[in-house]
C-alpha cells in the first residue's frame, strides 16, 4: 500500500500499484533543465535486523517512505544536486524516534561511505502529525571541465551500525554547442531492511555457495532462481531481464549473484536443522527403546531372584549387570522417566 500525503505539492505524481518497483514521481521541467526522481515504501522490519533474529520484513505495512531526486540545472554554471529524501511515517499518525538516529553515507558504491547528518529534519504537520520529512544533499561534480556529466554518486541510509537503504544518482548531461541534453537515468532505491546492507558495487568473488548451487540438480535451480528473482525484486525494484554483454546491468547482475549465495546459505542452514532435528528424533527414540529395555531387565532381575533367591550368585550376577547398564544410560542421558 503506498501512502499518499495531502500536505505535498509536488505536481503531478505517478504512482504505480502493480508492484513495488520504484516509479517516477516527477513529469515537466518546473523551469529546470530536468529533474529526475523515484520513490519507494520501506517496510515494516519486524526487528529482523537484530543479531539472531528469523522475522522477516512485512512488506505490506510501510513505516518510511524514500524520495530520491536528481535535479539538473538549466546551464553548466550552475550545480547538480542529488537529493535523499525520507519521511518517517508511523501508522496512525505521528513519527518513529528512528528519524533522529538516521545518517547518511555517501560513495562511488564500493563501500557505504560515513556518517553524516541530515541537511533538514523537520516536523510534519502541526505537532509532527504527519511523522517527519529528512532532507540530505549533495552536488555532484561536473566532469572535470567540461560541460558534460557522468560521475554516479550514491547515498545510504543508516541507523547505528545497520545500513538499510542505497540510492544510486545516475547523471548522464552531454552538451551540444552550449545547450545542454539531459539523458539522465531515474534514481534506484535499494532496499535492505533485515541485514547490513552490501554497496551494489561492491566485487562478488564466487565461494563454497556458488559451487552449491551449480551442484543442484536443475529442478531445484530453478526454485532457487525463482527465489532470488523475488528478493532481488523487493530489494532493487528492478523486474526487467538483466544482460552481462550491458555494462550498467554488470553490478545490479553481481548483486543477483550475492542474492543467491545468501539463498544458498539459508539452503544449507535448513537442511543442517532439519538433520539435527531428525538425529534429535532418532536420539529420542533410541531412549525411550533403551528405557524400556532398562525396565525389562528389572523385571528378568526381579523373576531370577525370586527363583534362586536374593542371595544367590546368579542373583547378584544379574543385579549388578542391571546396575552397570542403568548407570552407564544415566551418565549419558540422564534418567529414565
Amino acid at each position: 500500500m503506498y501512502i499518499s500525503y495531502p500536505v505535498f505539492d509536488y505536481g503531478r505524481i505517478t504512482r504505480s500499484l502493480a508492484g513495488r518497483d520504484a516509479r517516477p514521481i516527477y513529469q515537466g521541467l518546473g523551469g529546470l533543465h530536468g529533474r529526475h526522481g523515484s520513490v519507494r515504501d520501506f517496510p515494516e522490519p519486524n526487528n529482523c535486523w537484530k543479531p539472531g533474529s528469523t522475522a522477516k520484513p512485512d512488506w505490506s505495512k510501510t513505516i518510511v517512505v524514500v524520495e530520491a531526486k536528481l535535479i539538473i540545472p538549466a546551464t553548466c554554471t550552475g550545480s547538480i544536486i542529488a537529493k535523499t529524501i525520507v519521511r518517517d511515517w508511523v501508522p496512525g499518525g505521528g513519527h518513529s524516534i528512528w528519524a533522529k538516529s538516521i545518517r547518511f553515507g555517501v560513495s562511488d558504491g564500493t563501500h557505504t561511505g560515513g556518517l553524516e547528518k541530515a541537511t533538514t529534519l523537520r516536523n510534519h504537520g502541526p505537532g509532527g502529525a504527519y511523522g517527519r520529512w529528512i532532507e540530505f544533499e549533495k552536488k555532484i561534480p561536473w566532469d572535470g571541465h567540461s560541460c558534460t556529466a557522468t560521475n554516479d554518486l550514491f547515498v545510504y541510509v543508516k541507523s547505528g551500525q545497520f545500513t538499510f537503504i542505497e540510492i544510486g544518482f545516475y547523471p548522464r548531461v552531454e552538451s551540444a554547442r552550449g545547450v545542454l541534453i539531459d539523458k539522465s537515468l531515474d534514481p534506484a532505491i535499494r532496499l535492505k531492511p533485515c541485514n547490513n546492507l552490501i554497496p551494489i558495487r561492491s566485487p562478488y568473488t564466487p565461494g563454497v555457495e556458488s559451487q552449491r548451487y551449480r551442484n543442484l540438480p536443475e529442478s531445484e535451480r530453478k526454485q532457487v532462481n525463482q527465489d532470488v528473482d523475488r528478493r532481488f525484486r523487493e530489494e532493487t525494484g528492478v523486474a526487467r531481464t538483466l544482460d552481462w554483454n550491458k555494462p550498467k546491468d554488470r553490478p545490479l547482475l553481481r548483486h543477483w549473484l550475492r542474492i543467491r549465495d545468501s539463498v544458498m546459505r539459508e539452503r544449507q542452514r535448513l537442511e543442517e536443522e532439519k538433520e539435527r532435528k531428525r538425529l534429535l528424533e532418532a536420539l529420542q527414540k533410541n531412549i525411550e527403546e533403551t528405557c524400556t529395555l532398562l525396565k525389562e531387565l528389572d523385571s528378568t532381575v526381579e523373576e531370577v531372584c525370586k527363583l534362586h533367591g536374593a542371595d544367590s550368585d546368579l542373583c547378584q550376577k544379574h543385579k549388578f549387570k542391571a546396575l552397570e547398564e542403568r548407570e552407564k544410560h544415566e551418565r549419558y542421558y540422564g534418567r529414565c522417566p
